[in-house]
């Protein structure tokens, strides 16, 4: 069995404090190496949301 070698709880509790609007997005960008998530900007998905 194999299973994710990072303790990722306290990232998805942050991400709904951010959610609530208690944190803000830079907050999350600090953990991006802990957490290996990383964030892009991505235009195209911007254009097609903003429809």
């Amino acid at each position: 069995m194999a299973a994710p070698g990072i303790d990722r709880f306290d990232n998805f509790r942050r991400l709904s404090r951010v959610s609530r609007g208690e944190e803000t997005f830079a907050d999350l960008l600090t953990d991006q190496e802990r957490y290996d998530v990383h964030f892009v900007d991505d235009t195209l998905w911007r254009s097609v949301r903003a429809r």
